[in-house]
């Protein structure tokens, strides 16, 4: 029996972002979908899970903070403002690349 497709329906999504409290580099994104009909998740409940699923990846979350964002793109270079406490769009620049040779040995 295949489940009915309204079931499945997203009523809301929320983004928590974990990131390093002193230089607000994005360690870990960590999304909760809530279906129609679902019981609603508080972001007290949301922001632990996230620091759980960033601690089970690896990272060390004891100097790390939260961020309910109102929505994340992957697809671009970003960090948290940590006086701000908002997310921004990193700017990229693109240097000249340097050629490293050495000397062999004789």
């Amino acid at each position: 029996m295949q489940p009915d497709a309204r079931s499945l329906e997203v009523q809301s999504e929320r983004v928590y972002i974990v990131y390093d409290g002193k230089s607000g580099n994005i360690a870990h994104v960590h999304r909760v979908f809530i279906h129609r009909g679902a019981a609603d998740v508080g972001d007290e409940h949301g922001e632990k899970r996230a620091l759980e699923m960033a601690q089970r990846f690896g990272h060390q979350v004891a100097k790390m903070c939260v961020l309910r964002a109102a929505k994340f793109d992957g697809a671009l270079p970003q960090r948290v403002d940590v006086k701000k406490r908002e997310l921004v769009e990193m700017k990229v620049s693109v240097g000249k690349k340097r050629l490293v040779t050495t000397k062999k040995r004789s």
